[in-house]
């Protein structure tokens, strides 16, 4: 039987997720060579094909960078007018 694209999405999107949490886990805890933020998509391969792993590691990517871009452009700021924390 063939999964529906719904299921699909949703697992993805979860995998996102999760990527992005266990990845700012590993670095908060300052871990070396422990790369859990690559088990969803490994696991999205392997249910549903290598396009669809390729797509949330990408996404995961771009999720990643915007979210680090945003919060560098924050601390820029509070840099330059003193906002400091």
């Amino acid at each position: 039987m063939k999964p529906s694209k719904t299921l699909i999405l949703t697992y993805g999107a979860v995998g996102i997720v999760l990527n992005m949490v266990l990845g700012a886990a590993v670095s908060g805890l300052k871990i070396p060579l422990l790369f859990l933020d690559t088990i969803r998509t490994f696991l999205i391969s392997v249910l549903f094909g290598p396009w669809w792993g390729a797509l949330v590691g990408f996404l995961t990517n771009v999720v990643y960078r915007t979210n680090q871009r945003i919060h560098s452009m924050r601390i820029s700021h509070d840099r330059n007018f003193g906002n400091s924390k």
